[in-house]
Order: C-alpha cells, then sequence, then structure tokens
C-alpha cells in the first residue's frame, strides 16, 4: 500500500510572536508512505560432500527442481524472527530420497516488509517586489527503518547424513537492503 499526502501547515494565530510566526508560517509538508508486505516463496536445498557421479551439482536428478522436506511448520511469527532466525529452520529437512522431492510446495515462507517515510518540507518566503526564496528539506527514508529484501532460504545437508552444514546463514536475512536514510536541504531564490 502507498500513501501520498500533502498538508499546508495552519497560519499560527494571531497573538503569536513576530520571531515564532516567522519561523513557522507558510510551511507545507508532503511526501509517500510504501508499506509492503514481504515477498511469498519457499525453501530450495543442496548437498555437500556428494559422492562422485552420485547426483548433479544442485543435489537433484538432471538439475532439476531441488525442494526439501517440511516436518513441521516453519512459519514463525513476526514477534519472534530475529536477524539469525526467520523461520523455523528445524522445519525443513533432506528429503527421504535424493531422487525425488521433498514435500515443499514452494510457498511456506513470508519474507520480510518494510514501511518506508519519504517526506518533505518546504516554505516559500515573498521578498521584496517578485523575488522569493524557497526552503526545502528532503528526507529518503526518513525514520532510518531497516528494510531488508532476502532471506537465506537454501539449506545445506551433508549427503550421507542428511545433516544440515549451513546452521549459522539458513534462515537468515542476506545483507541486502534498502537505503539508509538520505537527507537533502536546500535553498532556491527567485528573481
Amino acid at each position: 500500500m502507498t500513501v501520498h499526502y500533502s498538508y499546508r501547515v495552519p497560519k499560527p494565530p494571531a497573538r503569536t510572536p513576530a520571531a515564532l510566526m516567522a519561523v513557522f508560517e507558510g510551511w507545507q509538508i508532503s511526501g509517500v508512505t510504501s508499506m509492503l508486505s514481504g515477498a511469498q516463496g519457499g525453501f530450495g536445498y543442496t548437498y555437500s560432500g556428494i559422492p562422485t557421479g552420485a547426483l548433479s551439482g544442485n543435489g537433484s536428478i538432471g538439475g532439476g527442481p531441488n525442494r526439501p522436506r517440511l516436518i513441521c511448520d516453519p512459519h514463525l511469527p513476526r514477534s519472534q524472527r530475529t536477524y539469525e532466525r526467520q523461520f523455523r529452520t528445524e522445519c525443513v529437512a533432506a528429503p527421504d530420497d535424493p531422487y525425488r522431492l521433498g514435500t515443499a510446495r514452494g510457498d511456506e515462507f513470508q519474507g520480510p516488509g518494510f514501511i518506508n517515510w519519504d517526506i518533505s518540507a518546504f516554505r516559500e518566503i515573498s521578498l521584496r517586489g517578485s523575488r522569493k526564496l524557497q526552503l526545502r528539506a528532503e528526507l529518503y527514508n526518513a525514520f532510518n527503518t531497516s528494510q531488508w529484501i532476502g532471506v537465506n532460504t537454501t539449506a545445506d545437508f551433508n549427503y550421507t547424513s542428511s545433516v544440515l552444514t549451513n546452521p549459522t546463514v539458513f534462515g537468515s536475512l542476506t545483507p541486502t537492503t534498502n537505503s539508509a536514510r538520505r537527507i537533502q536541504l536546500a535553498a532556491r531564490f527567485s528573481f
């Protein structure tokens, strides 16, 4: 969902001191707030320690799809998610037989979402004649919220023991994020 807004700050009351009136009068605030839910996706897997000729490089016959087996519900409530744990990794297991697909359907996981605020405030000050001075402040990701995009959803299992070999990265956020807060200040003199 995206919300666009524009607001003209009301004129201060007439009894406001002149110094405060000069500072606060005539401001406009506008912005765009975007709220995105995470993308729906599934899990994949690979094997390490594969004996020569046992399987193709991605852990499946002939390079086909590689879906793991789910042994419980991998969903983890948002309140319990951390940087290192975005879903229940213990629910994802290697297929019973490395030559066939597991039970995962490909839509068991919803990635991290985020809210982004881009806000601008500006004021136009009339000077003598047709001259004007415009002051502007623009803030992108104004509240500097972390906006993670990806999660490591590929398990790596040992071929002979089916033990997870990448437990520290499987299920964690990937180091890909949208931009941190940026601030741009400007003054424009028109004559």
